[in-house]
């Protein structure tokens, strides 16, 4: 019966991360909302099997969902979920996911220091845990939120005085120079 049970369960985690994955899939895709529905079954599948690493991901791909469709109150609570899910398990990869998703929805609230802090604290915890793809996301997700963030810029106005503003550097811009654009960071598939 044990023995049953286990296999059963194998099967089940099986199931829920082939069900991420189209996920995933369906999210890079665009078809935002099917990725949604199977999103949330995948979560609520990988809670009753007690799969903390399916959890994970499914909570990250939710709270990337929500964000790339408008809705930063609904990835909060997917961010909170899986902080809390980090704190509980006392996994260093989780407490990295939830970094890296307090980070992006920081980025996206334009609270840049915040968002640095928060890629900066999942960088150390990816590295603590030897996860090279996290750490890079991490670092991707540090470099664009340094990239936003506003600078002061010192200039001398027409009468000769020298002048302070704070600017936005368009993306991309950097010393008057086109700057290499990488695509999209995504965590589909991260393990």
């Amino acid at each position: 019966a044990v023995l049953a049970e286990a296999t059963e369960r194998g099967a089940e985690r099986i199931a829920v991360s082939a069900e991420i994955a189209l996920a995933w899939q369906m999210h890079a895709e665009g078809d935002l909302h099917r990725a949604q529905s199977r999103g949330a079954s995948a979560l609520a599948r990988a809670r009753a099997v007690g799969a903390s690493d399916l959890e994970t991901d499914a909570l990250t791909l939710l709270c990337d969902l929500r964000l790339d469709l408008g809705d930063a109150a609904e990835a909060r609570v997917h961010a909170t979920a899986l902080e809390q899910l980090g704190e509980r398990t006392g996994s260093g990869r989780i407490r990295a996911f939830a970094a890296w998703t307090a980070g992006r929805l920081a980025l996206e609230e334009e609270r840049h220091v915040d968002a640095r802090a928060a890629f900066e604290r999942g960088l150390e915890l990816a590295r603590a845990t030897g996860s090279r793809n996290l750490e890079g996301v991490c670092m991707s997700g540090l470099a664009e939120a340094l990239e936003a963030t506003p600078r002061t810029v010192r200039y001398r106005d027409s009468g000769g005085a020298t002048r302070s503003a704070r600017v936005k550097i368009p993306a991309g811009v950097r010393d008057g120079h086109e700057a290499h654009q990488p695509g999209a960071r995504r965590l589909g598939g991260l393990r």
